[in-house]
């Protein structure tokens, strides 16, 4: 044999190699800019109407769009029964076209037939609400925009399973633009929050059939299987997906709910001001990780998948560390004009709790990661458990502290929250992509020590913020020492403490642990924990 020729042979396949690596990273990059355009201009869209609806009909008017929204929204993401993360993961997975037409169809055909008598009966509790809309009206049109809106989101993920999302964020720009024009004609002739419902309705439907048409052409011949068999199949791996969701959705507003119970509706508006700032950032990494998903769950199905998969998600958290540390000096210097400028006389409220919250944003970016990692692996009912128990977590610290602090104590709960969210996915995750010595560690039921640790620091952190601190911000004010600096400043340097405290040993020895294992070949997919943590 040639040994030049081989030489050659090598040479070129070495530097196919990184061509294809970059070639990837654009890929997800195109996608993520998508995602991210599409995203924000679904929020600015959302905007606009709210404003328009306000000016020409009247904060009464206002009040019941946005209860009827809130129900869409709701009855959406219940009647999804978790299909859609589940159909964009087991899409990427496989490339057989008969399987992408199998799966879709056997989503739909659940979709329509579970899906659609919980929109009606969801639909039906909103006449209980002060909409003012006859009741048969209103049920219609909030059960057909469920419906719609459901169908359409299947579609969407399916489209995103075989990665073509510049096809979604164009149909969604388009979509959305005809529905600012279509709901600003119907205010001109005079028509009410009746006539906006129901272009939200017709809209929903143009949006469902102009991806129905793109998916088509991706993956040929759609058609809907009615057999249950099917839908069994697939509802035992996607209803944790639904549970998440559910669970997301408490999680970012048991707080507010909470606050506005003990403390009353002014601290609801300080605090949630400073909270939707967080939300806005979360758009960014959310749409970085949305890009990646596809990818992550093609590459977990080979080993030398895992081990590309491994070394993109070290990367791409040293990129979102960086980029959340970005985020917090920017918000920690520009929060006082920032909040000024959007929230008015709310500024200054609003700007005391953004001290504290700003420390959230560095888990706020990793935790979509992690939690797609194990999305990827088909861990999806982990992260559920973990959610619920930072969600209890949370509700704990409210209501033990949110009686004397109030929106500070909010704050700081949601910090606290989102660290042993984060910490916990990320230690989950990091065992999944790890070699064995580390899985033997990550296992959910035999990780009882790293969650001793989390937990005595936490309640440390938690006694150190809300009792030590404050004293000592009191007596500074007393003595003079910083008259200038307020009490949340303190409180945010305990925040700063709490993080360190309470996962400095475990962070250190788990990231030398994952560092170490990047020159070790991939568990495989598919490959669950054993025993005993290594930290």
């Amino acid at each position: 044999m040639d040994v030049s020729l081989v030489r050659s042979v090598a040479s070129r396949a070495a530097d196919a190699a990184p061509s294809a690596s970059q070639s990837g990273a654009r890929r997800i990059a195109r996608n993520a800019a998508a995602v991210f355009g599409a995203d924000s201009w679904t929020r600015l869209v959302s905007l606009v109407l709210v404003i328009a609806i306000a000016r020409a009909l009247g904060e009464a008017a206002l009040g019941s769009y946005v209860l009827a929204l809130a129900a869409i929204f709701i009855g959406s993401a219940t009647t999804s029964l978790g299909l859609n993360p589940y159909l964009t993961r087991e899409l990427a997975k496989s490339a057989d076209r008969r399987e992408h037409q199998r799966l879709v169809g056997a989503a739909l055909g659940a979709r329509i037939m579970v899906g659609a008598p919980i929109a009606l009966v969801l639909a039906t509790g909103t006449a209980l609400l002060p909409i003012g809309i006859p009741s048969a009206p209103l049920v219609a049109l909030v059960a057909l925009a469920i419906v719609t809106a459901s169908i359409g989101e299947l579609f969407a993920a399916a489209l995103r399973g075989v990665e073509a999302f510049g096809a979604v964020a164009g149909i969604s720009v388009a979509a959305r633009l005809l529905l600012v024009a279509a709901v600003a004609l119907s205010l001109l002739l005079g028509q009410g929050v009746q006539a906006a419902l129901t272009v939200h309705v017709l809209t929903n439907a143009i949006l469902a059939w102009f991806f129905y048409h793109a998916l088509r052409g991706r993956i040929g011949a759609l058609g809907i299987v009615w057999a249950p068999s099917d839908w069994r199949q697939l509802l035992p791996e996607a209803l944790p997906f639904a549970g998440i969701g559910i669970g997301a959705i408490v999680f970012l507003r048991s707080d507010v709910l909470l606050l506005g119970a003990i403390r009353g509706p002014a601290e609801v508006s300080w605090y949630a001001s400073a909270a939707r700032l967080l939300e806005t950032l979360e758009l960014l990494p959310a749409a970085i990780v949305a890009a990646s998903f596809p990818a992550m769950a093609r590459l977990q199905t080979t080993a030398a998948g895992y081990a590309i998969l491994r070394q993109g998600v070290v990367r791409g958290a040293l990129w979102l560390g960086v980029l959340s540390l970005l985020a917090v000096g920017a918000l920690a210097l520009l929060r006082q004009p920032l909040t000024a400028l959007l929230f008015g006389d709310l500024g200054a409220r609003a700007a005391s709790t953004l001290v504290i919250l700003v420390w959230a944003v560095p888990p706020l970016f990793l935790r979509s990661l992690a939690g797609h990692v194990l999305y990827a692996v088909g861990r999806q009912r982990d992260v559920l458990v973990v959610l619920l128990l930072a969600t209890l977590a949370s509700t704990v610290m409210n209501l033990l502290f949110m009686p004397v602090w109030g929106y500070q104590a909010a704050a700081v709960s949601r910090v606290v929250a989102e660290v042993f969210l984060t910490g916990w996915l990320g230690y989950l995750a990091l065992g999944q992509l790890a070699p064995r010595r580390w899985q033997r560690g990550a296992g959910f039921g035999k990780s009882g020590r790293v969650l001793l640790g989390l937990g005595i620091g936490t309640l440390w952190s938690t006694v150190l913020t809300f009792v030590v601190i404050p004293t000592l911000s009191d007596l500074a004010h007393q003595d003079r020492l910083f008259p200038e600096t307020p009490a949340s400043v303190y409180i945010a340097l305990a925040s700063v403490v709490m993080t360190v405290a309470a996962t400095a040993a475990l962070v250190r020895r788990c990231a030398h642990e994952a560092v170490r294992g990047l020159a070790v070949p991939a568990a495989g997919p598919g490959r669950r924990p054993l025993r005993s943590p290594p930290c």
